[in-house]
């Protein structure tokens, strides 16, 4: 079970037990060696089309730990799941330019200035993304008119634009239901991470994603250079 949510937790601190069944029916495991991955694979692809496996790029890691994995039969129950969404009370609410301060709305553009500038001196700015980047910033000229929800109260200091790339397409209608747009938000998110992997923590899979992760690690070991127990 996910320990009792502490002063300043990150996900990762809230810990599943293997094998764990989760809320949604996502399932929890750590596999430290290719042959468990492979083995539970062979048996659980046809129920679990989505996946995620924590990448090792931090460490510790904010949402899972290298080797360990939380496979599900939807998009919502995994980034659930993964992102630990009901214990940190992961919510959505309504943005546009009448609905917020002015102050706010500086403060979440210069999130996105910041967040391209750092990635173009990494080198990891691609022209897709400049292409994002330019269209959603005339965009946002009329929020007053449309707006867009968002979310709010996410772990880690994150906002909702460290959450998502430029490329991340937000539900716009004020009237849907909460519990419709927090779902959208949730699919959005594996959408989005599973694509542009922007933040390197975890990588996302659709059920080819992990049939190809384990292929490579196969490739690595019967060429002689990586294994991925290493």
């Amino acid at each position: 079970m996910a320990t009792k949510l502490t002063l300043l937790a990150v996900p990762s601190q809230l810990r599943y037990d293997h094998a764990e069944v989760l809320q949604g029916g996502a399932q929890f495991f750590r596999f430290d060696t290719l042959a468990g991955l492979r083995s539970y694979w062979a048996n659980g692809r046809a129920a679990m089309r989505y996946a995620c496996v924590g990448t090792g790029f931090m460490v510790p890691g904010r949402f899972l730990e290298t080797n360990e994995w939380i496979f599900a039969p939807s998009k919502e129950a995994l980034v659930a799941a993964v992102v630990r969404w009901n214990e940190f009370k992961i919510y959505s609410r309504w943005y546009d330019s009448m609905s917020d301060e002015l102050s706010t709305r500086h403060h979440l553009q210069r999130k996105r200035v910041l967040r391209r500038d750092l990635r173009m001196a990494l080198g990891t700015w691609s022209v897709e993304d400049e292409i994002a980047y330019a269209s959603n910033s005339q965009q946002s000229r009329g929020l007053g008119r449309h707006g867009f929800w968002r979310l709010d109260n996410l772990p880690c200091g994150l906002t909702h634009f460290d959450w998502f790339s430029e490329h991340a397409k937000f539900p716009d209608d004020p009237q849907m239901p909460r519990d419709h747009v927090e779902a959208a938000l949730q699919r959005v998110t594996f959408d989005d991470w599973k694509d542009h992997q922007h933040l390197n923590d975890v990588s996302m899979l659709d059920a080819s994603g992990v049939d190809e992760d384990i292929a490579y690690w196969e490739r690595e070991r019967a060429e002689g250079r990586d294994s991925y127990e290493d």
